[in-house]
């Protein structure tokens, strides 16, 4: 399944000073009362699974998956679209691109008629520093053609993507520069590093509109609301949309604690899922042997009345480090960091 003219890259977020941020997070692990289930099912896809969004348009609905090797050197990123009726997997085709391709959160919009993948990449440049892009490709049946190329300042380090109607997107940064000392100072003095930027497309311009943040992961707009999840904060923050655009945080909306948030997901009544890595000392061990089993646990909010419920839990058997769970009709497909799969989970 791998495409013979995929550019080649390093794996991006696992550098030795990785283990920094999980070896301080430890200590806010809780004990998980739920257990593996036995009826779940393993649809493979390329390494990494990391985010995943459903595809609407482009005949019967499916899975489109961002995959990019986290383990080994020199291996490729690719986009990867799921069956959910047969299970069968494919690797999209892609039209020639000007960076090497390792791809991280994405989302999917219709626009003007036309269907949408955007993608947050990072590549390497010589030197050891990080570039990041938002690539636009432009969804033909099972081929991607990109038709933009973004990059600006205010990506930082960009890990997740939310795109609105117009074609305007708000990012995650997750850290205020992808370097060994933001990831020691995030991890051991829980420092407010992250931020949230956006791009306005009517103006063509970028900016950060949110500061100060604990690793903001997760990131997506409802009802004039926008959401996310701090990895390092374990908790969830509301901000009420003003002119469209400003963020003002909502003080009222006072989530319970979930601890090491990753990506949402939002259905069509406006419920949002979030998967948490919930013992993220757990997780880094799992990123360093994959035998080690890295626990998760998908979360259901509800935006109206700022409350969530824990719906399932997973202790790592099945699958370590869940990412993002979308829901399709009565299965939820959940992403992970590093194994070649995509887990069936259905929803009772």
């Amino acid at each position: 399944m791998k495409n013979e003219n995929t550019p080649k890259v390093s794996a991006v977020l696992l550098p030795p000073f990785f283990a920094f941020m999980f070896l301080f997070l430890c200590v806010s692990q809780t004990d998980l009362t739920a257990q593996s289930k036995s009826n779940l099912y393993r649809i493979h896809t390329g390494p990494g699974p990391e985010d995943l969004v459903i595809d609407y348009w482009s005949g019967s609905p499916r899975l489109l998956v961002s995959c990019a090797e986290r383990r080994s050197e020199q291996i490729y990123g690719g986009i990867y679209a799921i069956d959910p009726l047969t299970k069968s997997t494919k690797q999209l085709r892609m039209s020639e691109l000007p960076v090497p391709f390792w791809p991280h959160g994405i989302d999917i919009q219709e626009i003007d008629g036309q269907v949408y993948l955007y993608a947050i990449n990072h590549h390497e440049e010589e030197g050891g520093s990080w570039k990041h892009e938002v690539l636009i490709f432009q969804v033909q049946d099972d081929f991607l053609e990109l038709k933009e190329l973004h990059t600006d300042a205010s990506m930082r380090a960009p890990n997740d993507i939310h795109v609105l109607e117009d074609g305007s997107y708000y990012f995650s940064n997750w850290l205020g520069k992808q370097t060994e000392w933001q990831i020691i100072s995030a991890g051991l003095f829980r420092r407010k590093s992250g931020s949230i930027g956006y791009y306005d497309k009517k103006s063509n311009s970028f900016s950060i509109v949110i500061e100060r943040l604990r690793m903001p992961n997760g990131v997506v707009e409802a009802d004039g609301h926008l959401y996310t999840a701090l990895t390092t904060g374990n908790k969830v923050l509301k901000y009420k949309l003003e002119n469209g655009q400003n963020p003002v945080l909502d003080k009222s909306c006072r989530f319970g604690k979930m601890i090491g948030g990753d990506n949402f997901f939002k259905d069509e009544l406006g419920n949002l899922y979030l998967t948490c890595h919930t013992k993220p000392f757990r997780f880094f061990r799992h990123a360093r042997d994959p035998r080690v089993e890295s626990p998760w646990s998908i979360y259901k909010l509800s935006p109206e009345s700022c409350t969530e419920e824990e719906i399932f839990t997973e202790i790592g058997s099945n699958m370590s480090g869940g990412t993002v769970a979308v829901r399709w009709k009565d299965h939820f497909y959940v992403g992970q960091v590093f194994e070649g799969f995509v887990l069936e989970v259905p929803v009772e």
